[in-house]
């Protein structure tokens, strides 16, 4: 039988496998309405409250490399559009899904990871500032569901 550390370890290894075998058949409209429909879900209170509109007519590129997953998000009217492309946005953010994993579940640091370079950014920097400070003040707590933040809890902080 295997220890709860030992499958939280089999997880990280085989996550981005798995989720990359299940993006490639989605046809791309099927990709973007979802992550935009859980997008919009997940911070639906931050938009509410404007917490997002520096984002208003500006583009924030997220590339997770090891899935292949590229997208960019824009803010309209309290919502967050989400388009599917290689087309570097007005900053993006690069990097691998556990990488991101642990940003949002807050093992680490951003300017640990951007220092470390397991997280890049590039492009407009003050834009690119907003998004990390945004991200620093979210309690995930609030807006995930249990499960999911008992998963994060488990990850480690070095993906």
């Amino acid at each position: 039988m295997k220890t709860e550390k030992g499958i939280t370890t089999k997880v990280v290894q085989w996550a981005p496998k798995l989720i990359r075998v299940t993006l490639y058949p989605l046809p791309n409209f099927f990709q973007a309405c979802g992550l935009e429909w859980a997008i919009n879900q997940t911070l639906k209170n931050s938009l509410r409250q404007g917490e997002l509109s520096f984002m208003n007519g500006r583009s924030v590129s997220v590339q997770v490399v090891d899935i292949g997953l590229n997208f960019s998000l824009t803010e309209k009217n309290q919502q967050l559009k989400v388009s599917l492309s290689d087309q570097q946005g007005d900053v993006t953010i690069k990097g691998d899904l556990m990488v991101f994993l642990t940003l949002i579940g807050g093992k680490v640091d951003p300017d640990t990871l951007f220092f470390s370079r397991r997280l890049s950014l590039n492009g407009d920097t003050e834009l690119g500032l907003h998004v990390k400070n945004f991200l620093d003040t979210l309690e995930i707590e609030a807006i995930l569901p249990r499960p999911i933040v008992q998963l994060l809890e488990k990850l480690p902080a070095t993906p």
